[in-house]
């Protein structure tokens, strides 16, 4: 079990090179926290770059519902408390300043994805952000609880995420984490050249797989018919032969 310390009182120190203030303390507790490597453990880099700070005030683009100023510690009631909930959420980057603004319709499965590998490994800015610095680097709030997951729209949870990135994107452009202005797109994320090459001809997983005839026969069977998804709609001019 690691233990390590957390600053408890902000006060005014030195300036940090990202133009906050760093946190220092007057009062220093000793926590029982889970360890600092659950967020390295599974980076191609295992070194620690950033131990435990320093760390600057954090800034939020509303007051927070529900903050947890130190996830790893707080990891169970991340969940518990946004569990079935519909939230906005916001990540900020304790060393850098730099914030990631987010949407969940089940706040804890969302949030808590935060730790999976699966999660971790994919190749987006927020994803490297934890990976460099390690989640204990971060601060994460609930900037709105729209209620129960069931009870809320998809369009009104991504019309209040919209909201708060045109105030991140448009105030604080130079803190922005997120790829792209949309919520919910992957619009302007570009691929490593090599990405169709290493999933083409012999690399694809199912490559020279022969399939039986059973499984073919399956396959027809649940797409025939009125078990096909198209069964029954009529074509539009517009859309016979085209795309």
């Amino acid at each position: 079990m690691l233990f390590y310390f957390y600053l408890n009182e902000d006060i005014t120190g030195p300036a940090h090179p990202s133009g906050g203030e760093i946190l220092t303390d007057s009062i220093i507790f000793i926590l029982n926290v889970v360890p600092v490597s659950i967020s390295l453990k599974y980076r191609k880099n295992n070194i620690i770059n950033f131990p435990i700070g320093p760390h600057i005030k954090p800034k939020w683009l509303n007051s927070p519902i529900r903050l947890y100023d130190n996830p790893n510690y707080h990891r169970n009631l991340i969940g518990s408390d946004n569990k079935k909930r519909s939230v906005i959420y916001q990540w900020v980057n304790l060393i850098t300043g730099k914030i990631y603004v987010g949407s969940a319709w089940n706040g804890s499965t969302r949030l808590l994805s935060y730790w999976t590998p699966s999660t971790l490994r994919r190749k987006y800015p927020i994803y490297h952000n934890i990976n460099y610095y390690g989640i204990h680097n971060f601060a994460l709030a609930i900037l709105e609880d729209l209620g129960n997951s069931g009870s809320v729209k998809k369009e009104f949870i991504l019309s209040r995420e919209q909201h708060y990135l045109d105030i991140l994107f448009i105030s604080y452009p130079h803190l922005v984490i997120n790829l792209n202005q949309i919520p919910g797109s992957t619009i302007g994320y570009k691929h490593q050249p090599n990405f169709v090459l290493n999933r083409s001809g012999t690399f694809n997983p199912i490559f020279g797989r022969v399939k039986s005839k059973e499984f073919l026969e399956m396959q027809n069977r649940y797409r025939s018919g009125s078990n096909n998804p198209l069964y029954g709609k009529l074509k539009t001019s517009s859309r016979v032969g085209g795309r």
